[in-house]
């Protein structure tokens, strides 16, 4: 029962440094990853207008064109034409899914990643989960940040006013 009261009060990584003993803030990396899985999951079932992407098997793409296809892809369950090209990618962004934020995550994004972000930044809120300094408007949040779920949730709330 106790257990039961702190797991409602603690973070995961709280839970987990003191249910190991631990005082320092190093997580082993496949413990983060769960971790990661979790907030994301707990972050789309309470924000619809989330989207949660792993980059990993689009971010080795430098095309930019391939990358808002293979984003597009990802991001958009219905679609009323084939995604192309960035200028694609825009339109849909704008006029079917107003008020869209996405979430990458999985990879350090490449520089071409960035680029595509930051051109279609105006049609949605962008925040990449990276140890990569990420430039504005585009949002960075470290993965292995102790309050990841809390920082994410009130940069949504931001984003929505």
């Amino acid at each position: 029962r106790v257990c039961c009261q702190c797991v409602q009060q603690m973070t995961y990584t709280e839970f987990y440094k003191a249910w190991h003993g631990q005082t320092e803030n190093n997580i082993p990396e496949e413990l983060q990853s769960q971790h990661l899985d979790y907030i994301l999951e707990k972050i789309k079932t309470n924000n619809p207008n989330v989207r949660t992407i792993d980059i990993k098997t689009i971010n080795q793409e430098t095309n930019l064109d391939r990358l808002a296809k293979g984003i597009g892809n990802r991001i958009l369950t219905k679609l009323i034409s084939p995604i192309n090209d960035v200028y694609d990618l825009e339109w849909c962004l704008k006029t079917e899914n107003p008020n869209l934020a996405l979430i990458f995550y999985g990879d350090d994004p490449r520089d071409s990643f960035i680029q595509l972000c930051q051109l279609i930044s105006d049609f949605a809120s962008i925040a990449i989960i990276t140890d990569k300094p990420i430039e504005q408007p585009i949002q960075g949040f470290l993965p292995n940040q102790i309050n990841l779920e809390n920082a994410l949730q009130t940069w949504l709330e931001k984003m929505v006013k």
